[in-house]
């Protein structure tokens, strides 16, 4: 008897900690767990490297998925498309970093701050439209983006630090929703971007005004 329980014990608390997690289509979430404490919901760890178009779940197992970890997709030269539901309020720090072949990306519209190096080196990222939630861009949150030649900002945003598109050469083109915030961004635009060393940057023109 006493072998028994003994036996029981070992399995209960040798149970991995991947008991409480979930691959579906390529993506692996993970019951949110902090201080031996599980949460009643779910983050997004990791994703099979041979994703291609990620398609993150509102819910799994009832339990809503409310963040993206640093670095879940970081460094996945195949994948291509991200869509993500509105249930996800958090996208940690490069997130995406170095997903050389990701295009396009569909930002969920609960996330109030683009992190760090959330999307640096995503050289085949063409055009962002960030969510209207969004009052912050992280530093260096798209440097080198290459192929970004498109970048629509909302009126949320009141900061934008340092390098946030720094050594995106082909961008062309910044629309940005006018607001009172205008005035903060004007006061600190050369953390929106340094094209000086692009030949093809010629004004940097923003909101009509040249820079």
């Amino acid at each position: 008897m006493k072998k028994s329980i003994l036996f029981l014990l070992v399995a209960i608390f040798s149970l991995p900690a991947w008991s409480d997690g979930v691959t579906i289509d390529g993506i692996y979430y993970h019951r949110g767990y902090q201080g031996g404490t599980s949460y009643n919901y779910y983050e997004v760890q990791s994703v099979d490297e041979n994703l291609t178009d990620a398609v993150i779940l509102e819910e799994v197992n009832k339990m809503p998925v409310i963040k993206i970890l640093s670095g879940a997709f970081s460094g996945h030269a195949n994948l291509k498309t991200v869509s993500m539901p509105n249930s996800i309020t958090s996208i940690e720090y490069g997130a995406f970093e170095n997903c050389t072949n990701l295009q396009s990306i569909t930002m969920s519209n609960s996330i109030s701050r683009i992190e760090r190096n959330t999307f640096e080196g995503c050289t085949s990222l063409q055009s962002v439209t960030i969510p209207n939630t969004v009052d912050q861009i992280g530093w260096l949150a798209f440097y080198n983006c290459t192929s970004l030649q498109s970048i629509s900002i909302p009126g949320s945003v009141e900061w934008i630090y340092e390098f946030a598109f720094s050594g995106c050469s082909n961008l062309r083109e910044v629309i940005f929703d006018y607001s009172e915030n205008i005035i903060k961004i004007q006061k600190w635009r050369e953390r929106l971007w340094e094209l000086s060393q692009s030949p093809k940057a010629g004004n940097k023109q923003m909101f009509g005004k040249t820079l």
